[in-house]
């Protein structure tokens, strides 16, 4: 059910073993593309864990408009992330609530920031190593996420 995410997961791994080899503008390059990544690895697993949810759960006409409800939300933040999880009832979006803490919050927040910034061809100072911190405080979420949805 997490085969998307975890391929991500595997291509930033690899991109962040490999940086070390290159020099700065390189590694400010490769900062910029894992930020891109990480935003990108934060909607599918949350994409992934919806429908992994209401899979066996739902009725098949109930999982499939689930699903293609989900795949319509583009670079979540927060909020929008408790207002989905909440929209399976309000002790999940409590329960998520109570998981995230200021690291994981702000992790969420830079990273979608900072890929706008980047995709649409503006400034974005994210380094590597900033990069780095936050794609681990992503995984550190989606694992919250993946348990507040009994995953």
């Amino acid at each position: 059910m997490y085969g998307e995410a975890k391929r991500i997961e595997t291509e930033i791994q690899r991109v962040l073993d490999l940086a070390p080899k290159y020099g700065q503008e390189i590694q400010a390059s490769l900062g910029r593309y894992i930020c891109v990544r990480s935003s990108g690895y934060l909607e599918v697993s949350l994409q992934e864990c919806i429908r992994s949810y209401v899979t066996g759960r739902a009725d098949e006409s109930v999982a499939r408009f689930a699903t293609s409800f989900i795949k319509r939300t583009r670079n979540p933040n927060q909020e929008q992330i408790l207002q989905m999880v909440g929209r399976f009832g309000p002790r999940f979006k409590r329960q998520l609530e109570r998981k995230i803490d200021d690291n994981q919050r702000d992790a969420i927040t830079s990273v979608v920031a900072n890929r706008n910034l980047i995709v649409h061809g503006r400034l974005s100072s994210i380094s590597l190593a900033q990069s780095r911190a936050y794609y681990k405080t992503l995984r550190v979420f989606v694992r919250n996420l993946r348990f507040v949805s009994n995953i």
